[in-house]
């Protein structure tokens, strides 16, 4: 018989490598809940089921900021995402007014621009979907920001910013903490020096008028300091355009594996474009609805986020004993809402392992959103949903709708990878450039 140590590495190691493979199997044995022993968050909870998953939503004695572990020590005790309570609804409050879906017209057109741009200076042949998206999310989340610099400040500044992204090779540094060595020649050492650069360049850049001085200024009415109202910047840097971008190389993948569905996401875009009179307007049909579409570049990106969530799971501590139907959990227990595994609940969705964007087309096929809160999640639910998700919806959509004015095909159907805290296309999702 395996001892715990053994199977808590053999599970861990899995886990780092390609979790959606070790879900499937887990899901395959137990169902939509189970146990699963793992390095650092030992015998946790996994659940993809609903009634698990309302129950879990809104319960006094689970808090989500706690089981933030991994990017704690990287974003601190005071980012938004490592908050609970009070504390994190009065943040939540002041970052998410920034990012409506009318602040993110202020970058509808320099999307349309960036992404044009970026396509059109690909060489033919191979590209990575991510590395596209990626540079492209990128731009467009620091001009947000800081819509004052020059174009030498923001190369600066991105420069800055890919250092610091770059600095981790494997995510098991952040969750070994031997590996955590504060030293130049130890890589969470050089990403913490770049993270110490990083801030500098936000911090000089913060005092200008632009949206990252409002959330300063906005922070320090509140009570936080410079240093946290940085790591909050850093944050939105971080997650501001590295999942979408993900996203956006998952649906791309997808679409390119699938023809037909590609060809019928082609005219409803064409259709998007002769209906809009400039192009500030390109997102105009765009609804902020998580739960319908109203054509299939929408539903693309929805049934993308189903079927391939880049963040597959959250993470929820028990801060007193307390029961989720079947299951006990200790304090200090976790309990990991599963997107992933939810995702592909078949009581929710027919045909949940297929690549359907129809599904989410009222015309087409209608479910309840009230069903649908507790069943798709890809950004998070209740008071902890991402605050960036209607920026993200919209951003998503224009560069989905710009990128297929342009032909491009699939190299081959990607399998998932674990790329830091994201699951991303292998290889970034490599799509052919056509003529």
């Amino acid at each position: 018989m395996l001892t715990r140590p053994f199977v808590q590495i053999s599970n861990g190691l899995k886990w780092m490598k390609d979790p959606c493979s070790l879900l499937d199997l887990m899901a395959a044995r137990h169902g939509l809940a189970f146990r699963l022993d793992l390095p650092i968050l030992g015998n946790c909870l996994i659940t993809g089921d609903p009634d698990l998953l309302a129950a879990i939503k809104n319960h006094p004695n689970l808090e989500a900021g706690k089981g933030i572990r991994a990017l704690r020590r990287i974003l601190g005790d005071g980012s938004l995402i490592t908050l609970d309570g009070e504390a994190h609804a009065t943040r939540r409050e002041i970052i998410a007014k920034h990012f409506r879906a009318d602040q993110s017209q202020a970058v509808d057109a320099l999307t349309v621009d960036v992404m044009r741009s970026l396509y059109e200076d690909l060489p033919d042949g191979d590209f990575s979907a991510y590395s596209l998206f990626h540079e492209a999310s990128l731009l467009v989340i620091l001009r947000f920001l800081f819509e004052d610099l020059t174009l030498k400040e923001l190369e600066d500044l991105r420069s800055d910013t890919l250092l610091f992204l770059s600095a981790f090779s494997s995510a098991v540094v952040l969750f070994v903490r031997p590996l955590q060595i504060d030293h130049i020649l130890f890589p969470w050492g050089r990403a913490l020096n770049h993270r110490r650069n990083l801030e500098k360049s936000i911090l000089k850049f913060s005092r200008r008028q632009n949206r990252a001085s409002q959330i300063f200024a906005e922070m320090e009415e509140a009570g936080s300091t410079n240093e946290t109202a940085c790591a909050e910047i850093l944050t939105l840097l971080m997650f501001g355009h590295d999942t979408a971008a993900a996203a956006m190389s998952w649906t791309t993948s997808l679409l390119a594996c699938h023809p037909e569905v590609l060809e019928k996401t082609r005219e409803d875009a064409a259709i998007r474009k002769r209906k809009q009179s400039s192009v500030q307007q390109i997102s105009s049909l765009q609804s902020a609805s998580l739960y319908s579409a109203e054509d299939f570049v929408h539903g693309s990106i929805l049934e993308s986020l189903r079927l391939r969530p880049v963040v597959i799971h959250l993470s929820r501590v028990a801060q007193e004993r307390i029961e989720l139907g079947e299951y006990a959990l200790l304090p200090g227990e976790f309990v990991l809402p599963c997107q992933y595994v939810a995702h592909r609940n078949e009581n929710i969705f027919k045909d949940a392992t297929s690549f359907l964007p129809q599904r989410w087309i009222p015309d087409i096929a209608k479910q309840e959103e009230t069903k649908l809160t507790s069943a798709f999640f890809p950004f998070g639910f209740t008071d902890r949903l991402c605050p960036g998700m209607p920026f993200a919806l919209r951003q998503m959509q224009i560069q989905l709708q710009t990128v297929l004015e342009y032909s491009w095909a699939a190299k081959k159907d990607p399998e998932p990878r674990r790329q830091m805290v994201l699951v991303v296309p292998e290889s970034g999702g490599t799509l052919v450039k056509l003529k």
